[in-house]
């Protein structure tokens, strides 16, 4: 998929009183090298979750990851991020949701100042 198309659907998805935005970068070295992409949200102050990643034919990338993520029900979703390590992709891509509701987000406990608890204190 071209990331323009995913990163317009990803930024649709986000929680309007967030205003995030969503950039990747990937970085080709030279050849022989393996190469690195770094995803990341941020809004205008700060940059709430990044991570790095190499390039790798076993792990799945982000596109996979957000891929699923669009394409999941809220409910199913929910059910399987919200018991996921609080720094993980998964984690940030459910608060950061806009389907989901006040309530849900107060049942979710994430450890204090990870970049999903920072964002439901935000929402709430």
């Amino acid at each position: 998929m071209v990331w323009s198309k995913l990163k317009k659907r990803i930024e649709e998805r986000i929680a309007s009183e967030l205003q995030l935005t969503v950039d990747l970068t990937v970085i080709r070295p030279n050849s022989g090298e393996e190469g690195r992409s770094k995803l990341r949200f941020r809004d205008k102050n700060e940059i709430l979750w990044i991570s790095e990643k190499d390039f790798s034919d076993s792990a799945p990338g982000w596109s996979e990851q957000l891929e699923e993520w669009l394409q999941s029900p809220i409910d199913l979703f929910y059910l399987r991020a919200r018991d996921s390590d609080s720094e993980s992709l998964e984690a940030f891509l459910l608060v950061i949701d806009r389907r989901l509701g006040k309530r849900k987000l107060q049942e979710l406990r994430f450890e204090k100042d990870s970049p999903a608890e920072r964002i439901v204190i935000r929402r709430l």
